[in-house]
């Protein structure tokens, strides 16, 4: 496991993982409530601030959106609501801002970039931010 966060209501914990995998694990009964496959390693994961969707970071220069209110086990029934590309390289962290309307990715280049989440844009914002790799 690379990553895992707590839902906002504190019920849920969401794990990022080196198999490709996201899960969804109910903290009552430790239960895994969400599977979400990537073609990649995961190496970060968000809950979105209402903690109805997850934001995950992999390799292949891809943040993945995720609807977790009607996700299942196993992974192959859950189909991404948008995918965000950065061209090339590793996405090793995500975040929600702006009230979920847009999401920030990080990459092995060491630059920042910002998508819109309802129109799917990348935003004229791109932050090289270092010389290596950010990874949170």
């Amino acid at each position: 496991v690379k990553a895992c966060c707590f839902s906002h209501d504190g019920l849920k914990l969401a794990t990022a993982s080196l198999d490709k995998m996201v899960r969804v694990w109910d903290l009552a009964s430790g239960k895994t409530l969400a599977e979400f496959e990537h073609i990649g390693k995961v190496f970060d994961v968000t809950f979105s601030a209402d903690s109805t969707k997850l934001l995950s970071a992999s390799a292949f220069a891809t943040c993945t959106l995720w609807d977790v209110t009607g996700a299942k086990v196993p992974a192959i029934d859950n189909v991404p609501l948008k995918e965000f590309k950065t061209g090339s390289g590793t996405c090793f962290s995500c975040a929600f801002v702006n009230d979920d309307q847009t999401v920030c990715m990080a990459s092995e280049h060491g630059t920042v970039y910002f998508w819109g989440v309802d129109n799917n844009e990348k935003s004229q914002l791109e932050l090289i931010a270092h010389d290596e790799i950010i990874y949170k």
